[in-house]
């Protein structure tokens, strides 16, 4: 995806980039990574009120849809998507035209590019869509790339055997290609430690770059000018035997207060906001940010600083893997805590949109409480909130 995207910034004619991405409690939350899309075409974030939305939404109506017939057959749809409004008659095939019609209008002045992150975790009605628009806008310069884990294929065995489609397997990398990705990171890296870390990779990039993050966390590596410079003894590199174990001791080493803010925010999901964070571990805002800061420099987390991103100001894991590991070493009880703080936090938003978090925080409660009169009791929060959850589910078809 990234080199997609700078093979587009080159291109001389229009192009629309869109990028979304599917939370990974994401199969609680319908079509979020299209929501994310159409709230960057219009230029409003998900922090952003009701009203600036819609005018958003008018906005971008105006600007790429000249008729307004169709405006006015488009705009309850991306409401809907939004949260802002019910859906139209008509079910999920009335939706879905209103969406497509959508992303073809704005086709008409320019390629599209529609960019869909973490799939594996999407909604079955996202991809759905997704199926739709391709069979339905196949004359239209529209480009849709999805990244997803191989799992997403036990759920879709068919994916991308659509018309005009290309499935793209990515293979664990040859030696020869992890030497050029650590020599990139790290040029001058001493041939005992690529040895040992190809010996523990098995080809798979992510295992190197978090080797490469743990030398710099333990202080024999640093960052100058793009690159890690050797600045410790690197002739003995002590190595976990699976990358979950690396993740883990990376995890382990960090100092107990910034272990503490990973595990809480864990709990969020891959992507969270400072506010979420503080409701849900309690901790002051001007205590929290400076740890935040330091997992940053510590390439734990990063945060979201483009001005066109729906998610700007949000903090997210670097990895997805990361995320898990954390919330693994977290207390049954912790777990629950967490979660409950989370579950109340987003209710008290009132945002429709968000109705299938709420029951996904209270259901992972739910799990984490012992049998008792406090799992009745968080029972019945959870079936309230799933209520609420289908209904929006039902409504976006």
């Amino acid at each position: 995806a990234w080199e997609f995207s700078k093979y587009t910034a080159g291109v001389v004619e229009t192009l629309w980039w869109h990028q979304g991405r599917s939370p990974s409690y994401g199969e609680g939350i319908s079509c979020w990574a299209l929501g994310e899309m159409v709230r960057k075409r219009a230029g409003v974030a998900e922090s952003d009120g009701d009203d600036a939305v819609r005018a958003g939404i008018r906005a971008a109506l105006a600007e790429h849809v000249a008729d307004p017939e169709e405006r006015a057959f488009i705009e309850p749809s991306l409401l809907a998507l939004l949260g802002l409004a019910d859906a139209p008659p008509g079910g999920r095939e009335r939706l879905f035209a209103g969406w497509r019609t959508f992303f073809e209008r704005i086709a008409e002045s320019g390629t599209v590019a529609l960019v869909f992150e973490d799939l594996q975790w999407a909604d079955d009605g996202l991809l759905d869509f997704i199926e739709h628009l391709l069979e339905w806008s196949r004359n239209f310069p529209i480009f849709v790339l999805t990244l997803a884990r191989p799992e997403l294929l036990d759920r879709r065995p068919t994916w991308g055997g659509a018309r005009a489609s290309t499935s793209l397997a990515l293979s664990p990398l040859a030696d020869d290609e992890m030497r050029a990705l650590l020599a990139g990171l790290v040029p001058g890296l001493p041939e005992i430690a690529v040895r040992t870390i190809l010996d523990r990779a098995d080809g798979i990039p992510l295992y190197a770059v978090e080797t490469v993050r743990m030398l710099v966390a333990d202080g024999r590596l640093e960052e100058r000018g793009g690159v890690y410079v050797p600045v410790g003894d690197l002739g003995v590199v002590e190595v976990p035997g699976s990358l979950r174990q690396l993740v883990a001791a990376r995890l382990d080493g960090l100092p107990a207060e910034l272990r503490a803010v990973v595990q809480d925010a864990a709990v969020l999901g891959q992507t969270f906001t400072v506010e979420a964070l503080e409701a849900t571990v309690g901790i002051e805002r001007a205590d929290l940010e400076p740890r935040l800061r330091d997992l940053v420099r510590l390439e734990v987390f990063d945060l979201d600083t483009d001005p066109r991103s729906p998610e700007r100001g949000q903090y997210g894991f670097v990895q997805a893997l990361l995320r898990e590991v954390a919330y693994e070493t977290l207390a049954r009880r912790d777990r629950q805590a967490r979660h409950l703080a989370a579950a109340e936090y987003f209710e008290a938003l009132g945002d429709d949109e968000l109705a299938g978090a709420v029951a996904t925080h209270y259901l992972a409660a739910h799990r984490a409480t012992a049998e008792g009169p406090e799992a009745v009791a968080v029972a019945v929060r959870a079936r309230l909130a799933l209520r609420a959850a289908a209904e929006r589910a039902a409504a976006l078809g």
